[in-house]
């Protein structure tokens, strides 16, 4: 990837979400590498939860993974704010059934491709941007 500054992959962000950069949450750190980009990754109810993030998705989902192994937390989560599908194809979920939900919502039960693992999309809401806010959690 190219390298950039932390300001410039923040502006990428927002360009391709359509959302304004907000403040980190307190209780997440911001890891930035110029060459994979941004992510905010912090701790929640015993599950490695990844936030804002541009750059490399798949490079942050690793990382994430990581520290959920070195802390020996099981289960890995991550705010997805742009089209879940796109989401679906770039870590290779094999949808297995999808739960249809009140106004439209749709609920994503899958596996990774490589490691078999379950992953669960689950819809949060609409915001900002007109998108559909979903959290994917797993096992790892």
């Amino acid at each position: 990837m190219t390298s950039r500054t932390l300001e410039e992959w923040i502006k990428i962000y927002e360009q391709k979400t359509g959302l304004e950069y907000e403040t980190p949450d307190p209780r997440t750190i911001r890891f930035f590498f110029p060459d994979r980009g941004f992510a905010e990754i912090g701790i929640v109810k015993g599950m490695v939860i990844i936030g804002q993030m541009s750059g490399d998705g798949i490079f942050w989902k690793q990382v994430a993974e990581i520290l959920a192994m070195e802390r020996k937390i099981n289960h890995v989560g991550a705010l997805l704010v742009r089209n879940v599908e796109s989401y679906i194809k770039l870590f290779g979920v094999e949808v297995l059934n999808v739960e249809e939900k009140e106004e439209g919502f749709k609920r994503y039960h899958g596996k990774f491709k490589d490691t078999g693992k379950k992953v669960l999309l689950t819809p949060q809401g609409k915001i900002k941007n007109g998108n559909i806010r979903y959290i994917a959690t797993w096992e790892i």
